[in-house]
């Protein structure tokens, strides 16, 4: 358990430090915001949909850094449907609802640095639980990592963005249950 409050705090002192240290390197401070769904492409169908802000900084025309701060809200599933026999029942999948509350940092490359640019970028974290029922409160996440492809449209004065995602997100409940995500985000970097 100590082991665990450590590396939390751990994450967190590295999180303010790499915000304060871009700070000082950063060309440009670029705000971002933006909404997402995700879902599970392995055993556990997870949706995912939620909120983050990006402190981000400008270190050259085609490159960002920054870290970031999201809640989502899930769906977290742990069974296939199935009959039972012994009841003559039908079961859907049990489904249990939680809050993820991600702290990351991120970077992300433009392609070009015309009004049009398809990006790469990646965020890596780690992602707190706030469970929303009694069965969910076993549920324990960690670390994760989501690398995206996207496309920039300047408007002027911001830009408007698309990106498709896939989220690796490590868990624990009561084994490993470790899964995968594909989404879609839409946002505005100011």
């Amino acid at each position: 358990f100590l082991k665990f409050i450590e590396m939390k705090k751990l994450l967190v002192s590295l999180f303010l430090l790499a915000g304060m240290s871009l700070s000082t390197f950063a060309q440009g401070f670029e705000p971002q915001v933006k909404v997402g769904y995700s879902y599970g492409v392995d055993n556990y169908k997870n949706q995912t949909f939620g909120g983050e802000f990006l402190a981000g900084f400008r270190i050259n025309p085609t490159i960002r850094l920054g870290v970031g701060v999201g809640i989502s809200y899930c769906d977290l599933k742990y069974e296939d449907a199935y009959y039972d026999s012994n009841t003559h029942s039908y079961y859907d999948e049990y489904k249990e609802s939680g809050a993820y509350v991600p702290l990351f940092v991120n970077g992300k490359i433009n392609f070009t640095d015309s009004s049009i640019s398809p990006y790469f970028s990646t965020d890596l974290g780690y992602t707190f639980f706030i469970p929303c029922s009694d069965y969910a409160e076993e549920n324990k996440l960690g670390l994760f990592v989501k690398p995206a492809f996207g496309v920039d449209f300047n408007l002027g004065k911001g830009d408007f963005f698309v990106e498709v995602n896939y989220n690796y997100q490590t868990r624990k409940f009561y084994e490993n249950c470790n899964y995968s995500q594909i989404g879609i985000s839409v946002g505005y970097q100011f």
